[in-house]
């Protein structure tokens, strides 16, 4: 890791900052992608952080994008509430905070195993992954199955067309982000992750009820018909109809 913010000593990576905070979501604890184990953080290394160079100084947020669990030793720890980067929903984290001098990495050495790969499909279906460009998130997909030497058994197109549906456009959920990438002025940062349970009811009324929360695919109805949206029409629907 070449950041002035880390250094090297005897193999590990040391903190070289006033202090450095690493916002683990709550809901890692909840889905067994985080746990405290003795007096250190074991998480996967796809999470944020933010680091302050000197006490007085604002804190800048930082993403680590490891397809491995890093043990990590830190100083003290406190939650808090709040969107952090892009999120526009505040959600709980828990803070864990590392002063200058604590070991961040015990090893640069990834450890590989298939748990890995079922902990990033986890946060990739939860809409939980942290802010990157659009293109990143495939490739990432590929890359965790690689650095992991696992492969899930689905065709590259099959991973491509679940990315593509999940990422949708920040203004408007409704489109998918490969088709707001041809608007003036849209970056490949202007996207948001969804949720796997959400995309049946973006699809229409029909695939949101046949779904878990029928309350919110029926509030999403009347709002697309307040909008005067256009639904599709999905295969299913269409046969019943006949």
């Amino acid at each position: 890791m070449r950041f002035k913010f880390f250094k090297k000593r005897d193999g590990k990576v040391i903190v070289n900052a006033a202090s450095l905070e690493i916002l683990v979501p709550r809901e890692y604890f909840d889905t067994d992608i985080a746990e405290i184990s003795g007096d250190k953080l074991i998480v996967l290394g796809i999470f944020r952080f933010r680091v302050r160079m000197d006490p007085k100084s604002q804190p800048t947020l930082y993403t680590v994008n490891i397809p491995s669990p890093l043990s990590i030793q830190y100083s003290s720890e406190h939650s808090l509430r709040e969107a952090v980067g892009k999120d526009k929903d505040k959600i709980p984290y828990r803070v864990f905070t590392l002063e200058r001098g604590d070991v961040f990495l015990e090893s640069e050495t990834i450890v590989t195993s298939a748990k890995n790969v079922e902990s990033f499909v986890k946060l990739l279906h939860s809409g939980k992954l942290p802010t990157m460009v659009y293109a990143d998130v495939y490739r990432q997909y590929m890359q965790v199955q690689d650095d992991n030497e696992t492969s899930l058994g689905v065709s590259s197109a099959t991973l491509e067309a679940i990315v593509s549906e999940l990422c949708r456009y920040e203004k408007d959920h409704d489109i998918p982000f490969r088709l707001a990438l041809a608007k003036a002025g849209t970056t490949e940062r202007d996207f948001e992750m969804v949720t796997l349970k959400t995309l049946p009811e973006l699809t229409s009324t029909f695939s949101g009820i046949s779904f878990e929360n029928v309350n919110k695919a029926l509030a999403s109805s009347v709002n697309n018909k307040r909008k005067k949206k256009k639904e599709k029409i999905t295969p299913m629907e269409a046969a019943i109809r006949r």
